[in-house]
């Protein structure tokens, strides 16, 4: 059966409000869709039963398509790539 996993970020850190219910996540190669709607602080995403606390969920990044993700949100990849919050931690390679 389905399970929601409730992650620690929403439109506050940059995901946009308009991806309720239709944003992309990923949890290793499994895309996953979100569901509800985007809070400030909250989102929430369907989850597979065998995710822990600790595993990393792919909000921005390699797998997630900028160009399909700012399609859902109805804006542009610019866009969704600029507003990514000050409370999300950047990491540089």
């Amino acid at each position: 059966f389905p399970v929601t996993i409730v992650v620690g970020g929403g439109y506050a850190d940059g995901i946009f409000r308009s991806l309720s219910n239709q944003g992309v996540a990923y949890l290793g190669s499994k895309k996953l869709r979100f569901r509800g709607r985007v809070s400030m602080d909250l989102s929430a995403i369907e989850g597979l039963p065998r995710i822990k606390i600790g595993d990393e969920l792919e909000l921005w990044g390699p797998r997630v398509d900028p160009y399909e993700q700012a399609e859902l949100a109805g804006t542009i990849p610019y866009e969704w790539t600029t507003r990514i919050g000050s409370r999300v931690e950047r990491i540089f390679k």
